[in-house]
């Protein structure tokens, strides 16, 4: 350490330990000395004000849910309790709990990003369509084309939105092949847990991008049951068969939450460049449920299962989503084809296929 002392040349000078010239004086000192209170009380101010702006839009929650927003403004709430049930968005420094570690386990496989060819580490099922896919072809085939779709028309500072994450599979492919800002719902517990597993192993910077709600979304705040068959732990919200003889466990069915989408999301905050909806025949109620958010959505991609869509009670989905949409069944090379308005017609009691809303005039 090196001990900085006035000389006694310095004294002779006239200069003390702050260097000062020679000719000080008293009347001097006491200017000096008022100026830099007043120069720290402004830092101060300063510093209290700014804190002040930021506590207005911030708060633990809000730094948890993801650094890529400008505070909670895009959001109306990030927790809720719906029938004495409580919810929160997931905490990325915090994201399990005992009684999930103790009852959930997991199959580690790989996945690897149809577009950026980029691959990681991902929790999966035992024996489920989706974790199957992914441990044969290192993907969910289904979720290829959205970096396509969000890449063919999303600012930087539009929000990708995915209502139904199920596993998390199409999360991975927009995590590993774009750099969108991601809200996803997904209210199935064993499925969070998965997708909690493999974000986990995650870097930061993907985490922060990722703002996961452990919720199901229609058209009320409740609280539901939710189901799961075997060989399909995305045939959730009722029981529904995809076969004859399929199982519905019973040590598999959960209580979940279920909000309104324009009781979440600040329509006026935000943009949503795209939105992928697949909800096993609940679409009818979560499209009641947006409200103006609606308005701020330019494209969706939305799965048209009439078995599903039917034992809801949804016999109007295209025809709601009409409103602000135009509905197409195919998309290549950048644009979309097939303009439809009959579906609902059309469609037979097998018809699982996939359908794509754009905003219209967009």
């Amino acid at each position: 350490m090196v001990v900085v002392r006035p000389n006694s040349s310095s004294k002779r000078n006239g200069r003390g330990i702050l260097g000062f010239a020679s000719g000080i004086n008293a009347k001097s000192y006491i200017i000096l000395g008022l100026t830099m209170v007043l120069f720290s009380f402004s830092c101060c101010y300063i510093y209290i004000y700014n804190l002040h702006i930021n506590s207005h839009h911030f708060t633990t929650s809000d730094e948890a849910a993801g650094n890529w927003r400008r505070g909670s403004s895009l959001f109306h709430r990030l927790e809720g309790m719906s029938n004495g049930f409580s919810w929160k968005v997931i905490d990325w420094q915090h994201p399990f709990s005992a009684d999930e570690e103790s009852r959930f386990t997991c199959t580690w496989t790989h996945f690897q990003s149809f577009l950026s060819r980029e691959s990681a580490p991902m929790c999966v099922h035992d024996d489920d369509a989706v974790s199957n896919s992914i441990k044969g072809n290192k993907r969910w085939s289904d979720c290829d084309i959205l970096p396509v779709l969000w890449n063919n028309g999303s600012a930087e500072s539009y929000v990708y939105v995915e209502i139904g994450a199920n596993i998390g599979s199409c999360l991975m492919e927009m995590l590993l092949s774009t750099n969108a800002s991601i809200i996803a719902f997904e209210p199935h517990p064993m499925n969070l847990y998965n997708i909690k597993k493999t974000v986990s192993l995650l870097g930061e910077s993907y985490q922060d991008r990722l703002t996961l709600f452990p919720l199901g979304l229609g058209n009320a705040s409740a609280t539901s049951t939710i189901y799961s068959a075997t060989g399909n732990m995305g045939n959730s919200g009722k029981v529904i068969s995809d076969h004859p003889g399929q199982v519905f466990d019973q040590k598999n069915q959960f209580t979940v939450h279920v909000e309104r989408l324009d009781s979440i999301l600040a329509a006026s905050k935000m943009k949503i460049g795209l939105m992928k909806m697949d909800a096993q025949g609940f679409e009818c109620r979560i499209v009641e449920g947006m409200g103006d958010v609606a308005e701020i959505i330019d494209v969706m991609k939305f799965e048209y299962a009439y078995p599903w869509l039917h034992s809801h009670g949804c016999f109007d989905l295209v025809s709601l989503l009409m409103k602000n949409f135009d509905i197409y069944t195919g998309f290549h090379d950048g644009v979309f084809s097939g303009l439809t308005n009959d579906i609902e017609v059309s469609a037979n009691t097998n018809t699982v296929f996939d359908l794509f809303a754009s905003k219209r005039n967009s």
